[in-house]
């Protein structure tokens, strides 16, 4: 999935040099304005604009936003921005047409969302990173840690910050090294038992022995 961010890049890229090229390199024109040139770079740039926004939806809701415990509003954050350049590709800038204030109106809306969208990238933690930390145990039933790191993140609720996510990431591991100390002190409490019991049997078997023969004193 997230090479599919990589293809949207280099697609968006290639079809507006492709256009620019197209129509020939005008300094005081901007892309739109090129692409509406001719209707021919009209289409060509609209079907493959769109078809780069999709791979990179693909690529975000499909991995990056799964992979980094991305809330629900920075989503819709970026949602908006992709909306935005949607329809600017499907309806280009064509002066005198009704066509040109819808292309303005996505084009500047998806330019204000842009910085507040890249803004929200700043307390990105990748959640799945802590897959190479620790095995399993048995408090996750058996699982590696980083599903269990995942499930917490994948559990916070709409609009929860990023602290509430590594809280409950931070907990798991606590619970998991808790369980383990648990078990080791269970461990050692059963054998040493194990070992008074053997004692005492051993001690018990001693004396009855001396007893049968007649003999005193105290079993050690």
């Amino acid at each position: 999935m997230r090479h599919l961010l990589v293809a949207a890049v280099v697609l968006l890229s290639a079809v507006s040099i492709w256009a620019i090229h197209r129509v020939g390199l005008t300094k005081h024109l901007s892309v739109s304005l090129h692409v509406s040139q001719t209707r021919q770079t009209q289409i060509v740039f609209g079907i493959v604009s769109i078809a780069g926004v999709l791979l990179m939806a693909f690529g975000l809701w499909g991995w990056m936003f799964p992979a980094y415990g991305v809330s629900m509003p920075t989503r819709w954050l970026f949602g908006l921005v992709l909306l935005g350049f949607t329809i600017l590709a499907a309806f280009p800038y064509v002066l005198e047409t009704w066509r040109a204030p819808v292309h303005n109106i996505a084009a500047w809306g998806m330019a204000a969302l842009i910085p507040f969208a890249m803004l929200s990238t700043i307390g990105w933690t990748n959640v799945v990173a802590v897959k190479g930390n620790i095995g399993t145990s048995a408090a996750s039933g058996g699982k590696p840690i980083w599903r269990v790191a995942t499930a917490a993140s994948a559990a916070t609720p709409a609009g929860g910050s990023r602290r509430t996510t590594v809280r409950a990431i931070r907990g798991s591991d606590s619970a998991i090294a808790a369980n383990a100390e648990a078990a080791t002190v269970s461990s050692t409490v059963g054998v040493s038992r194990a070992a008074s019991s053997i004692k005492h049997v051993h001690c018990a078997a001693a004396a009855a022995s001396r007893r049968a023969r007649g003999g005193t004193g105290t079993a050690i």
